[in-house]
């Protein structure tokens, strides 16, 4: 099992590396405005805001893991496939056309993410070891589309996501169709989480931490276009951020059992107020390039520590369903800093969009220290009781 979520992760990520960093410049290409870029971009927290919360019951209720992944992964491939398609003919692609196949795409990609870290949670051992897989085949495709993959002619980009997902495909036929139901109902289990204060606190404090990293998604790559960055420029960037993910992730288990996950929450918050300055401040590519394997903190490390304070509220069998709640709140983040950035960076440029995203940040890093501090007295009270009763 661990070989075969390593390599979904692999082959997933490397299929968004020719979509992920290249899709706003793409757009662009084909003549959208800002609004309607935000928009399409948009469509890809957009359905992990609505997907995630029935796809985690779902999987959690009935048992379901690989069976629900295999139907995704055929469905992502086929919309991918037929937006290259419709990018084959010699009239543009309408942008009600774009945004149908858009649509489908990130419908049926997010359950690929979602359940594959739903198993790897399950799993016993490292998270972070399992997940760093998909940061190394994001790192290694990144350059290598920025580098042979133009954005024009249309539909290279489309065909080169859609011959990566098809790897999914495959290593969803490995994974197992079922995993054992919970003991106790689902809607019960929705409901105790929603009543926790601290979970609470995590997902508000994921959704702001996403609002504000959802300026760089949307605008890093048109940004670094606009300051005379190259294609392969670009690719560099992308890849120098997703290293950054791999050295952190790979030593997450060792950074958490020296400090608090949630303590690392706090930080990874506060340093992406500064990355995101920087990028205001900054107007030299390669100065941006050197401070990209900051990623590592404010992505990685930020990823990982939120989903392991997410294990300690799920309860048996129901990771499914907090991981879809937490998904939930947190693409609607990146939904509402995706419609807001867009015209923002239209209008006003790169400079005014990275710190007006600082300023979401510092809500989120202070959400973060409430956080971590409500954890820190549950953990002393639960110490001192059981002394109490020893």
């Amino acid at each position: 099992m661990r070989r075969v979520l390593s390599f979904h992760y692999l082959a997933f990520f490397s299929a968004m590396a020719a979509y992920f960093p290249y899709a706003p410049g793409w757009f662009r290409e084909r003549g959208l405005s800002g609004l309607q870029i935000g928009l399409l971009v948009a469509l890809m927290p957009a359905m992990s805001v609505l997907s995630p919360p029935l796809m985690g019951m779902l999987a959690d209720a009935l048992g379901l893991r690989g069976t629900i992944m295999r139907v995704a992964s055929l469905g992502a491939v086929v919309a991918m496939g037929s937006l290259a398609l419709l990018s084959l003919g010699a009239a543009p692609v309408s942008f009600s056309a774009l945004f149908v196949a858009v649509f489908a795409f990130n419908l049926f990609r997010s359950p690929l993410s979602q359940l594959a870290d739903v198993a790897a949670l399950e799993y016993p051992g490292d998270y972070g070891r399992l997940r760093v897989w998909g940061s190394i085949g994001f790192m290694i495709a990144a350059p290598a589309f920025g580098r042979w993959v133009p954005l024009n002619p249309a539909w290279c980009i489309p065909t080169a996501c859609a011959v990566g997902l098809a790897c999914a495909i495959v290593t969803s036929f490995l994974l197992p169709k079922r995993a054992a139901p919970p003991r106790s109902g689902i809607t019960g289990e929705a409901r105790a989480l929603l009543r926790n204060r601290s979970f609470l606190l995590l997902v508000a404090t994921a959704g702001l931490g996403q609002a504000a990293h959802a300026a760089y998604d949307l605008c890093i790559s048109m940004h670094l276009s606009d300051l005379g960055a190259s294609g392969t420029v670009v690719g560099v960037a992308w890849a120098l951020a997703t290293a950054g993910e791999i050295v952190l992730m790979s030593v997450s288990a060792w950074l958490f059992a020296k400090r608090p996950a949630s303590m690392w929450f706090v930080l990874s918050l506060a340093v992406g107020i500064g990355r995101w300055l920087l990028f205001a401040w900054v107007d030299d590519p390669n100065v941006l390039l050197l401070a990209q394997p900051l990623h590592g903190l404010t992505f990685g490390v930020r990823w990982v520590s939120s989903l392991t304070l997410l294990r300690q509220f799920a309860g048996e069998g129901t990771m499914g369903t907090a991981q879809g709640l937490f998904m939930a709140v947190f693409s609607l983040g990146g939904v509402v800093g995706m419609l807001g950035w867009g015209p923002l960076f239209e209008h006003f440029g790169g400079s005014t969009v990275f710190a007006a995203a600082a300023a979401v940040g510092a809500g989120a890093s202070g959400v973060s220290v409430r956080l971590h501090f409500d954890l820190a007295r549950r953990e002393r009270d639960a110490a001192l009781s059981a002394a109490g009763a020893a």
